[in-house]
């Protein structure tokens, strides 16, 4: 087994005290100590802060729900449009592993990572991306856009973990 491993986990939030957050929580906290892990939060919600040991570092949040709007919508454009922005603003480098810990947003970043071996976490379904929606809606085309990020950050993936078998048939 490798001793430094170095292993960025790019997560919706971390800070939401949800059901995905204690499943991240426990898999970093008892991945090998000597394993250099950061976590990445597409999204800041202060809600509650899941206990990590010390070689695992919560790097700062792209957003803060509930504060400045307008910086939050800047960050969200450049994750759906030049993704290697993020990566270059904050250093991401070097990993020897890359895991997009749900779909959609925290995969965007994937395609970015073409040194290191990239995962694809999928923790549900993602049948909100089926593309069953009105051409006439308004939000008809912002799914569309969602769909096709999606599938660029799956193209790209080393490896894909999902749930269930029902989730790998939606897939």
């Amino acid at each position: 087994m490798t001793k430094n491993l170095k292993i960025l986990f790019i997560v919706y939030t971390h800070s939401n005290g949800g059901g995905l957050e204690a499943l991240l929580t426990t898999l970093v906290n008892n991945l090998p100590k000597t394993w250099q892990i950061d976590i990445l939060e597409v999204a800041s919600f202060d809600v509650k802060k899941e206990p990590i040991h010390e070689n695992i570092k919560l790097l700062p949040p792209l957003t803060k729900v509930g504060k400045n709007k307008k910086l939050n919508k800047l960050f969200y454009l450049i994750l759906l449009h030049k993704p290697q922005l993020i990566k270059d603003i904050y250093r991401l480098e070097d990993y020897d592993v890359v895991i997009g810990f749900s779909y959609l947003y925290p995969t965007f970043l994937l395609p970015c990572f073409n040194e290191t071996k990239r995962i694809a976490w999928f923790h549900g379904m993602i049948t909100d991306l089926i593309d069953d929606k009105n051409p006439l809606s308004i939000d008809y085309y912002e799914w569309r856009d969602f769909f096709n990020l999606q599938k660029k950050a799956l193209e790209c993936v080393d490896s894909l973990v999902v749930i269930s078998k029902m989730c790998l048939e939606y897939l």
